[in-house]
């Protein structure tokens, strides 16, 4: 088995919705390889803010990194996420347009739009599921 970035705490997928849930930490998404298939192992740290903390969340669903976020690319997988990460920001935690938009490299006109398509019906299923992540109901 081959590990790149070793983590200092691993946990599993069960675990990491229960630390989602109760401390809200910053998390650190590590892809390790066995012989068969690739699986996903969290890191866990503390002391992170509300935008981070739903950006990783993301990026772990939609396997996708950070860098990926505040590129420049416009692939689909990767707007999507940048759009939710948006509207969560935005609707729920109440953080201004610029400031979401600076974090995700983007104008607060884009934050506007992003918010707009986050509500339409192919999207749903993936805001739902980030909120459950995020225990915002």
């Amino acid at each position: 088995m081959r590990l790149y970035n070793p983590p200092t705490m691993v946990i599993t997928q069960v675990r990491f919705l229960r630390w989602v849930l109760t401390k809200k930490p910053k998390i650190m998404v590590y892809y390790y390889t066995t012989s068969t298939r690739p699986f996903k192992a969290y890191k866990v740290m503390d002391n992170c803010s509300i935008m981070e903390r739903v950006a990783y969340v993301v990026c772990s669903e939609f396997n996708i990194t950070i860098n990926e976020i505040r590129s420049s690319y416009r692939g689909r997988n990767v707007a999507e996420a940048r759009q939710i990460i948006a509207y969560v920001c935005v609707s729920f935690y109440k953080i201004r347009l610029r400031e979401v938009g600076k974090f995700i490299n983007r104008d607060h006109s884009s934050v506007i739009h992003s918010c707009k398509q986050a509500v339409l019906p192919h999207m749903i299923n993936h805001v739902t599921r980030i909120k459950r992540l995020l225990n915002i109901v």
